[in-house]
C-alpha cells in the first residue's frame, strides 16, 4: 500500500490521517519517543497507515464517511477535516507500535524504480 496522507484533495485515496511532518510534532513531544525518532521514514509511514486503520477498527463511529469511496473513516458527516482526537490517537498507536519489541527490528524493501 502507498503511503498518501490526508489532505483535502486526497481525501478518498488517504491511506494515514498524519503527514510525517505532523506525526513527528505530535511524537517528538511524547515521553519514551526515541524508537519512532530513530527510525527509518518509510518505517515510520507503514507504522502511520498501519494505525490508521487500527483507529478506524477500534470501535464503531456514528455517521457516515463524507464519501463512500474514501478508504478511512474520516472524515465523516460532510465534513473535510480529521478530527484532532483521530489525529492524536494514530500518532500514540504509531509511537505504542515503535516501542513493541516485534516491531523494533523491520525493514522496509523499496523497490528501485528504473
Amino acid at each position: 500500500m502507498i503511503f498518501i496522507p490526508f489532505t483535502a484533495e486526497d481525501a478518498e485515496i488517504a491511506t494515514s490521517y498524519l503527514s510525517l511532518e505532523d506525526a513527528n510534532k505530535i511524537i517528538s513531544k511524547q515521553n519514551n519517543s526515541d524508537n519512532w525518532n530513530d527510525a527509518d521514514d518509510e518505517v515510520k509511514k507503514m507504522l502511520l497507515m498501519q494505525s490508521s486503520y487500527a483507529v478506524d477498527g477500534a470501535v464503531k463511529y456514528k455517521g457516515t464517511k463524507t464519501s463512500s469511496t474514501q478508504l478511512l473513516e474520516f472524515p465523516r458527516n460532510g465534513e473535510t477535516i480529521i478530527p484532532n482526537n483521530i489525529k492524536f490517537a494514530v500518532a500514540l498507536t504509531a509511537m505504542k507500535i515503535s516501542n513493541d519489541d516485534i516491531f523494533k527490528n523491520i525493514k522496509v524493501e523499496t523497490i528501485a524504480k528504473h
